[in-house]
């Protein structure tokens, strides 16, 4: 039954959180690696086995917590799990590691055994046993990009910024080359309300789009400076135009640029691919810009050919000047079709025999394949292209543009100085920037939004602003997927606290865990959507299906209690009134509960804290930044103030330095044993021990 299943689950994973809060030497390690080979149950339908984690949270809560058990009714019983894992796992070593502690976790649990005690004050002639803390590990690091500090620093603060709250045991380097590194207070939800830590990435609320404006008059100037250096060669012209215009002017009238792809680096790349603003600046420069002319191909519906291979074709085909679609008989339009056929039979030897995989196909049996896409309009076809080909009074000499751009890009000695050149010019024509505020493109009498209409000011309130609007856990574009539903079915922490209580599964998988666990849960997820809404054999149906589904679970997730007849309930209620054909039973629902729980306790690297404020640079303890920096970047950091440290080339380099800084570490707390606020002298005597009381 799934009952049983559940018990199953719960005795392996209190046996998780028995051995990571209590055994802490050597020897324990090797234990955990029984604990790790017990992370499956038998899912009661098929018999096959699922991976599973840390389901003790949810069961331990809702059903010990309750019913008023504790770890001591259970401690034979997990022993002997613990035991009968070891002897499947047929290894001597762990088996003789599992004996040992056998008897340690009895005496853990009834209070007999004072090895987890590595201080005891003596108070008035008594000796009081003190908790061991295990160190200051815990850091709250937000990593970026160089370009996105400065954008941050442009901005005077960080808007909700996603903080990792991780151990200084586990490598935090992705996300960007530069590491943030924030204290306890900017993410203590006791010190802030505003202060949001979640039990893993909650997939929360990214920046929102930001446009800038650039000034309609400025830009106009622009593109009159530029075609006046190019004048009389129209092509050019032309093409300055349209860069300006066809990618950045809206139907309103303005141009409006990303805020991402307002940069050098962009606006240059896609400056010099257009031949008119290449030409403008050779120009600057004194460098001869004629452009390349050559003769217009020839076309047959949706082939080109040069005058080279049109003259190859015609001449295999047997078409001269004298043979038109006039004066050509049958018969010789049946040869020229045959021949064209052959034609197109060698042009397409190679292709046939790698999809046939037939290396001994002969262009005698493509043509047979072939013959059935030919007929006699494709004689016209061929005629019509003659007629083109043999006019002597066709031009010779048009724009080349491809030609002219390679040999204008030729011509540029130094990409960088034409970056600059360009971008100098580009940002001479800025006028603000905005934040979308996600309104409608027209009013309700069908005017259209003006620019700031559409947009809030731009400053970093606003973009917290923005960013509070809409879900703020499981924020997904793109419709519900196994991984937003574990963001929705997140959990908050209320206190630094609870975060140095949990931080011990931040350690619990490797990476191969984790990648197993997620493929599962993945499967799962796409499991019970396909139960619930079918398949049929239309793709796009299917589709639409499967989204809208997606996003009914993703309520279901939210219901609170998290129960069989809630989801139920829920599912229900998203559905009433319409006859959508989906499946939904008491089966179905705890197929989805358990699924739910699965979710609930994916393995992770890192909490995510969300300040749902604006984190000034005060709260900054320092910024690591790689040897690569730039200038521009250790400036704008020293003239804020914000401390900063290179680190160097290496695997894992910036952990390694963090394992280093003290002073932005926590795990200590700030309360004794029985609850008193501990003074900041009390504090400092106490920082550098690994016991509080």
């Amino acid at each position: 039954s799934n009952e049983s299943t559940v018990a199953a689950i719960s005795r392996h994973e209190r046996l998780h959180l028995l051995l990571n809060e209590y055994l802490q030497s050597d020897k324990a390690k090797e234990v955990l690696r029984v604990a790790r080979a017990l992370k499956y149950f038998i899912n009661a339908e098929d018999g096959k086995y699922v991976k599973s984690f840390d389901l003790v949270n949810y069961w331990y809560q809702t059903h010990f917590t309750q019913e008023g058990y504790s770890f001591n009714d259970y401690s034979e019983e997990i022993a002997c799990d613990l035991y009968s894992g070891a002897l499947k796992m047929s290894d001597p070593e762990i088996q003789a590691a599992v004996d040992e502690y056998i008897d340690k976790i009895d005496a853990i649990i009834d209070g007999s055994d004072v090895g987890g005690v590595r201080y005891a004050l003596d108070i008035d002639g008594e000796t009081t046993p003190v908790d061991v803390e295990e160190g200051r590990n815990l850091v709250a690091l937000h990593n970026l990009s160089e370009d996105k500090l400065l954008r941050v620093i442009e901005l005077g603060g960080f808007p909700m910024p996603s903080i990792a709250v991780t151990t200084t045991d586990l490598p935090h380097e992705n996300y960007g080359s530069l590491t943030v590194v924030f204290g306890r207070e900017t993410i203590d939800p006791e010190t802030d309300y505003r202060n949001v830590v979640y039990d893993r990435d909650a997939w929360t609320p990214t920046t929102p789009t930001v446009d800038v404006k650039l000034s309609n008059e400025a830009v106009d100037a622009l593109i009159k400076e530029l075609q006046d250096k190019v004048k009389g060669y129209s092509a050019y012209e032309r093409n300055i135009f349209s860069f300006f215009d066809g990618k950045y002017r809206t139907n309103n009238g303005d141009y409006i640029v990303s805020d991402m792809d307002y940069t050098k680096e962009s606006f240059g790349e896609r400056a010099i691919r257009s031949s008119g603003i290449v030409a403008a600046y050779l120009s600057e420069k004194g460098v001869n810009v004629e452009p390349v002319y050559a003769e217009r191909g020839f076309t047959m519906g949706w082939s080109s050919f040069t005058r080279k291979e049109a003259t190859e074709l015609f001449d295999f085909v047997g078409i001269t000047k004298d043979i038109t679609r006039d004066n050509a008989t049958q018969e010789q339009r049946d040869a020229i079709l045959e021949k064209f056929i052959e034609y197109r039979a060698k042009e397409r030897l190679g292709l046939m025999r790698r999809f046939k995989k037939d290396k001994t196909l002969t262009v005698e049996q493509v043509k047979e394949i072939l013959r059935g896409e030919y007929d006699d309009g494709h004689v016209s076809q061929l005629f019509f292209m003659a007629e083109d080909f043999f006019n002597e009074k066709r031009p010779k000499d048009i724009y080349d543009e491809y030609a002219t751009l390679e040999k204008m890009q030729s011509e540029i000695t130094d990409k960088q100085d034409f970056y600059d050149w360009f971008w100098n010019k580009v940002e001479s024509t800025f006028e603000k920037k905005g934040i979308d505020n996600d309104s409608d493109v027209f009013d309700s009498r069908g005017n259209r939004r003006s620019f700031e209409q559409r947009h809030y000011s731009y400053t970093a309130a606003n973009i917290v602003r923005a960013m509070q609007h809409g879900d703020q856990e499981g924020n997904i574009p793109l419709g519900m997927t196994a991984g937003a539903l574990a963001a929705k079915l997140s959990k908050r922490f209320d206190s630094i606290e609870d975060i140095r209580e949990a931080k011990e599964y931040l350690a619990l998988v490797s990476e191969e865990d984790l990648k197993a666990f997620n493929d599962k849960t993945y499967e799962l997820y796409d499991e019970l959507v396909t139960t619930i809404a079918g398949r049929t054999s239309d793709f796009m149906s299917d589709s639409s299906r499967r989204d809208d589904v997606g996003d009914i679970l993703g309520k279901c997730a939210a219901v609170k209690p998290l129960t069989i007849e809630n989801i139920k309930r829920k599912f229900s209620s998203e559905t009433r009134g319409y006859n959508l054909g989906y499946k939904f039973n008491d089966q179905i629902a705890e197929q989805a509960l358990l699924l739910f729980e699965s979710l609930k306790h994916i393995p992770t690297t890192y909490f995510e804290a969300k300040p749902r404020r604006v984190v000034g640079f005060g709260e900054i303890k320092t910024v690591l930044i790689p040897e690569t920096a730039s200038d521009k970047l250790k400036t704008q950091l020293s003239k804020k103030k914000i401390k900063w440290q290179v680190y160097g080339e290496g695997e894992n380099a910036r952990s390694e330095i963090i394992k280093t800084m003290d002073d932005v570490k926590f795990a200590l707390p700030e309360t004794d044993s029985t609850g008193e606020k501990i003074s900041p002298e009390q504090q400092e005597f106490f920082a550098e021990t690994r016991a509080v009381d």
